[in-house]
């Protein structure tokens, strides 16, 4: 063997050693996206039921955002993250996108991958959209997205790919790019959206930069039929949660947690982790005690998903990435979904400064070196249809209006049911959803509710169609709701088995993986991933062997809770006003002490709605429906 070809031996080990020698100059910039995953659903902020050590790990070692908010629902988060706009300024702070609703986020907006695509990236979409369909030029690959693997609209069954809206709207959602996809019936999705994602990693020319975005299906409720469709490999996982329902959602997240791993794994093997920004965001705040048939967990927060009480709007989120200058801690700071855009683009290598109207701020010198935030204030939103808004500002929070009559405006544990009687029920709009301007006891609606028993196995026990007197459909779901709360259990043995734990730290001695867990304290407990806790160790200045011990759950602490907590506060009334940082958990409401900061923050509300845009929703069109598409959701409206 000549010296030559000792010396490409010994350059080429160190490449593969360094991660590889042939990098774009850009960073690889990856957006992971949860669905309705709630602040007490991740073990890095306290959860005792559900570890995601791969999650965690990622978190501890980069820059957890403990002060993060999105909106309540699933469309305007969405759109705030790939625009930097909030929703109110897009036209899209009601409601979500549902079934055949004609409308969708403007073309008239630049949305992340454009701005991406301008740095020279290519960009891949694998899951999730929800932001139009009903015209091809709303769809992702029409608006910078070089691939989308996954569907459109906002639900669907995790196996079968299809959506169902409301009887007689049911049809498949899957595509490749525009192409319906009919192939994966019987694979569940985020282990399909795992496989894409790597397949997309594993062929990347890393002389060019990647932009990723992962928005996963996961933890979001399926069809109302099989609302949670947990693997049994990841539901055996869990015998310690005795809730049923709190246990397959404990297997949705578990599998979520997966894929993050082999994610990241994917980026080390190809040698690109080490020149890459992992960013990792709820869309919203999670459905807990059965609210849209899930069993998600904002515990101790109030609220839940859709409400602006901090259930609703506090996300949890983190971004991790060897260029973080000052990683493995938590940030305090505010910040907005709708700052990733400059932030990122910032980090791309663009000039945040020249991209015009965002409502979102550049604050990578804040995640990055810990310096003074550009964000004091965040509007959470202001709904002119529900006269329903929130702001922030500073250290105080106030909030006005509220939606389903305040009857999801409390504090839910993770294995609690929230029971509504039929008065509540009347008030939940959620429970009822308004359709196209057609007769109920028309044919065509009997005909609708027929075809979709039929399409979906007719299964009766599991939910019933009900027509109240105002012409809305009532989706009831034979839940066997509970008002028992089950004890919270720690984490079983399986679990350290299967996650591969490194440590779990209760402030007095690690335990090494495998060994048995429930006997330790579930407070303070450190859940990391040794495999993956090896990986960035290599890109982050941290000790495997010690790391456990220097670092906390990110947990909020609410104090005492007063006698009046549910009644000191009656937003249709009068503003309430709450020292949010004091008060996290929304327990006293302050108003009445404090006249002038409320109207300050009044005024700032208004001066926020001036500059509001109406509202895009339209109401359902019925030539958008699968039964006049071939079966299918996708565009109808296209040369109309």
């Amino acid at each position: 063997m000549n010296q030559q070809t000792v010396f490409l031996i010994i350059v080429c080990t160190w490449c593969q050693l360094q991660g590889g020698c042939a990098q774009s100059s850009r960073p690889h910039i990856i957006v992971i996206v949860a669905d309705d995953l709630g602040w007490n659903d991740v073990s890095f902020h306290g959860s005792n039921q559900i570890p995601t050590p791969a999650l965690d790990t990622l978190a501890y070692t980069g820059v957890m955002l403990s002060n993060y908010y999105v909106s309540p629902i699933c469309t305007p988060s969405r759109s705030a993250l790939m625009t930097g706009r909030h929703p109110i300024h897009t036209g899209l702070q009601h409601d979500v996108l549902v079934g055949a609703a004609p409308y969708g986020l403007g073309l008239n907006e630049t949305i992340m991958p454009q701005y991406l695509k301008q740095l020279g990236y290519e960009t891949h979409i694998v899951g999730k959209w929800h932001l139009g369909f009903f015209k091809k030029e709303y769809t992702p690959t029409f608006r910078g997205f070089d691939s989308h693997f996954g569907y459109w609209l906002g639900e669907e069954g995790y196996s079968n790919h299809k959506a169902y809206a409301y009887p007689g709207a049911y049809g498949l959602d899957f595509r490749r790019d525009m192409a319906l996809q009919s192939n994966y019936s019987g694979r569940y999705s985020t282990e399909l959206f795992t496989e894409e994602a790597t397949k997309i990693i594993q062929r990347h020319d890393t002389n060019k930069p990647l932009f990723l975005y992962l928005p996963h299906q996961a933890v979001h409720s399926a069809n109302p039929w099989d609302p949670l469709e947990a693997l049994d490999k990841y539901y055996k996982l869990f015998p310690n949660i005795h809730d049923e329902n709190r246990r397959k959602f404990a297997a949705m997240a578990a599998a979520l947690d997966d894929s993050v791993k082999n994610v990241t794994k994917a980026l080390n093997e190809r040698g690109m982790l080490n020149n890459s920004v992992i960013v990792f965001s709820t869309d919203n705040g999670g459905p807990a005690a059965g609210f849209n048939a899930n069993h998600a967990s904002n515990w101790p927060l109030r609220g839940v998903k859709t409400t602006l009480w901090e259930g609703g709007v506090r996300g949890a989120g983190f971004i991790w990435s060897p260029l973080i200058k000052n990683s493995a801690r938590k940030l305090p700071d505010l910040m907005h979904i709708c700052d990733w855009l400059p932030t990122l683009y910032h980090i791309a290598g663009g000039d945040s400064s020249t991209l015009k109207n965002l409502d979102g701020f550049n604050v990578w010198n804040t995640l990055s070196q810990d310096a003074p935030t550009p964000r004091v204030e965040l509007l959470h939103n202001i709904d002119p249809m529900l006269n329903y808004s929130a702001v922030r500002v500073g250290e105080y929070k106030l909030i006005l209006g509220n939606i389903f009559g305040g009857t999801w405006d409390g504090w839910y544990a993770p294995e609690q049911y929230h029971l509504l009687d039929e008065t509540e029920l009347d008030r939940n709009s959620l429970q009822y959803k308004t359709w196209p301007d057609i007769s109920l006891d028309s044919d065509t609606a009997k005909n609708m509710v027929k075809m979709t028993q039929s399409e979906t196995g007719n299964k009766k026990n599991d939910i019933s169609h009900e027509v109240k007197p105002n012409g809305r459909i009532l989706l009831k779901r034979s839940i066997g709701y509970s008002d028992q709360k089950s004890d919270f259990m720690p984490f079983s043995d399986k679990l350290a088995a299967h996650f591969g734990m490194s440590a779990i730290n209760s402030g007095k001695h690690a335990m090494e993986s495998g060994k048995s867990l429930k006997n330790h304290g579930i407070e303070n407990d450190v859940v990391l991933d040794k495999e993956l806790l090896g990986i960035v160790s290599r890109y982050i200045p941290v000790d495997v062997d010690t790391f456990h011990l220097t670092v906390t759950p990110d947990v909020v602490t609410c104090g005492a809770k007063p006698a009046n907590a549910s009644t000191n506060c009656q937003p249709t009334n009068s503003p309430c006003l709450y020292h949010i940082v004091k008060d996290p958990c929304e327990y006293n409401n302050i108003a009445n002490e404090n006249p002038q900061l409320v109207a300050k923050m009044l005024t700032r509300l208004r001066e926020f709605n001036a500059t509001a845009v109406p509202p895009r929703n339209k109401p359902q069109d019925l030539r958008g429906l699968p039964i006049f598409n071939n079966g299918a959701w996708g565009p109808w409206m296209d040369g109309l």
